[in-house]
């Protein structure tokens, strides 16, 4: 697994490899903590589509059938529309997990995790603090571009 220690804190790669910490470790409140600030934000005590709460859609729809085992940042990406690296970036990663949806078999992929720096109202902002986008989890990583 990935060692959160050896990342500096209050970076984007700290901050997914925490994220993935609590993926892991099915640690789905713990997760929270890690996610972007406006997206825990607008789910506060509010469903989220069909689940009770943030932390029921995590466990029980975006991260249900996978069992991550292994993995590993592979680099960073300037995100073009903001084109300020210092509130927003995409993590490359390398995941290594077992799907568990219908038979169970290993998969190893590319994917990319949104990763924002914002104030406690949501704003994007260099003295915020950074968090994951949950949804941007599920993106792959065209290893060609």
């Amino acid at each position: 697994m990935i060692n959160v220690s050896s990342f500096t804190i209050n970076t984007p790669e700290r901050k997914v490899a925490e994220y993935l910490e609590c993926l892991h470790k099915r640690a789905f409140s713990q997760m929270l903590n890690h996610c972007q600030v406006s997206y825990v934000a607008k789910y506060k005590g509010k469903p989220v589509f069909k689940f009770s709460n943030l932390q029921s859609y995590l466990k029980n729809d975006l991260y249900k059938y996978m069992e991550l085992k292994k993995c590993e940042i592979v680099g960073r990406k300037e995100v073009e529309e903001v084109g300020n690296p210092d509130v927003m970036v995409d993590i490359i990663l390398k995941l290594t997990y077992i799907s568990t949806f219908g038979t169970k078999k290993r998969v190893t992929e590319k994917r990319l995790f949104r990763v924002i720096k914002e104030d406690n109202q949501g704003n994007p902002s260099t003295f915020g603090t950074w968090g994951v986008n949950p949804s941007s989890t599920l993106r792959g990583y065209d290893v060609k571009s």
